[in-house]
């Protein structure tokens, strides 16, 4: 066997010659080192003896043989380039066991599939020969401190059903190629540093059902192209820079359960279509310039269980429709200009945990059905114009552990009396402003 050596930048990196490669149709194993490869790596590797192929029956094809030694080779220098001395785990990396005993890496019919790595300390650029496993499925190097652009050729892994990098350093726009991976099932790429505008042809991803791009830099409007993800379950493109509208194709996406887009710049009104979303369990889309009225078309949305809007400018009522949606646990309106009355029906909620409607412009009553909400824990319907005062009914609330009420318009003789004996009562404490200390009960 026959070795060309390479320099790039201080390392030496093996090569093989495969013109010249022969291995018997018994042999299980390929040589890539000898004495003097020890020298090169600079004894970092106590013993490299060599990469094993484990395999009941090698053939002869000179093909499939390169491609298998091509695989071995850069997971080689995956383990090189990227830090393999400082990983946590390392097991039977670069020593005489078979590939499938290396610590995060699945091979199938003698072909790397698997690569799971996340959480192990690797450092430095993902290498571009890693788009050379043709037979790729699954790479998972999240949690890292990987950094650099990914490869151009990404696009070249055709058989990628998953792509998750969460969690390093990653900088650029997203290669172009990335959108041409129609196998991929879910893509994670959230808190890196990725820059720029998703392209129209991001609905080419059909088969994706889990999408997170979370905590990066990306901005421009969101592509009309995302209705075309209809397989989509997970949408988490939060505490980014996109701005504009949310496109009414938002609710083709009809096998959506979970939906992020707050802290980022949208703007304009909630699309009506969203009442589509029938299988739609989570929605945040706080912390954004959002106007206009929550549409009464939500009330399609019939197993969501979370509704988080707070910090928008969404005006006019809350929709009576709303009160239909019996799934609901947590609702938080919180700083919008909601105007009106509570929904006399709010009492229907009876799974509702969190109620927050504070720093809204809202009237009249709490409504006496509050008293049904059995499972309410927080209470928030601070600095409103309520009036009249609290309900007896509020005593049935048996799972209330904080109640603000502050700043409102109510009978201030009625409230103090009523609320601080169903406090005491319940032990519970009535928050109020900054007038609050451990162990104190103020009230209006």
């Amino acid at each position: 066997m026959r070795f060309v050596q390479k320099k790039t930048g201080s390392l030496l990196v093996i090569y093989f010659l495969f013109s010249f490669l022969k291995v018997e149709a018994t042999s299980h194993t390929i040589f890539f080192t000898n004495q003097q490869s020890k020298v090169i790596y600079k004894k970092k590797i106590n013993q490299i003896d060599s990469v094993t192929i484990s395999s009941s029956n090698i053939n002869n094809d000179t093909t499939i043989l390169k491609k298998r030694v091509a695989d071995s080779n850069v997971l080689v220098l995956v383990f090189l380039e990227m830090g393999g001395e400082q990983w946590h785990r390392k097991d039977g990396w670069l020593t005489k066991a078979p590939i499938t005993q290396w610590y995060g890496i699945k091979v199938t019919n003698n072909r790397v599939v698997s690569i799971d790595l996340h959480s192990n300390h690797l450092q430095g650029q993902l290498i571009d020969d890693i788009c050379d496993l043709d037979e790729l499925t699954d790479l998972k190097l999240y949690n890292n401190y990987i950094y650099g652009q990914l490869p151009e050729q990404i696009g070249k892994i055709k058989k990628l059903s998953a792509l998750w990098l969460s969690g390093n350093a990653f900088t650029g726009q997203l290669p172009e190629s990335l959108f041409n991976l129609s196998k991929l099932t879910s893509l994670g790429l959230g808190a890196n540093r990725f820059v720029g505008e998703l392209p129209d042809n991001f609905g080419n991803l059909k088969n994706l059902k889990k999408l997170i791009i979370s905590a990066n830099s990306f901005s421009g409007n969101l592509p009309s192209s995302i209705g075309d993800l209809k397989n989509l379950e997970e949408f988490d493109i939060s505490n980014n820079q996109f701005i504009g509208v949310i496109p009414s194709s938002l609710g083709d996406m009809i096998s959506l359960k979970f939906l992020g887009l707050h802290y980022n710049f949208f703007s304009g009104n909630i699309p009506k279509s969203i009442g589509k979303l029938i299988h739609l369990q989570e929605c945040y889309m706080y912390s954004n310039q959002l106007t206009g009225p929550i549409p009464s078309e939500i009330e399609g949305c019939t197993y969501i269980q979370v509704l988080d809007l707070h910090n928008n400018f969404i005006s006019g009522a809350i929709p009576g429709s709303l009160t239909q949606l019996t799934n609901l646990v947590d609702i938080d309106f919180t700083n919008n200009q909601l105007t009106g009355v509570i929904p006399k029906n709010i009492g229907n909620l009876v799974r509702l945990r969190e109620l927050f409607l504070g720093k809204n412009l809202l009237t009249g009553p709490i409504p006496v059905s509050i008293g049904n909400l059995v499972n309410l824990r927080y209470i928030n319907l601070e600095r409103n114009f309520l009036t009249e005062a609290v309900p007896d009914d509020i005593i049935k609330c048996v799972s209330l552990e904080s109640i603000k009420i502050s700043y409102n318009n109510f009978d201030e003789e009625k409230n103090s009396k009523r609320v601080r004996i169903w406090l005491l009562l319940r032990d519970i404490q009535l928050i109020k402003s900054d007038k609050y200390r451990e162990g104190d009960i103020y009230v209006d």
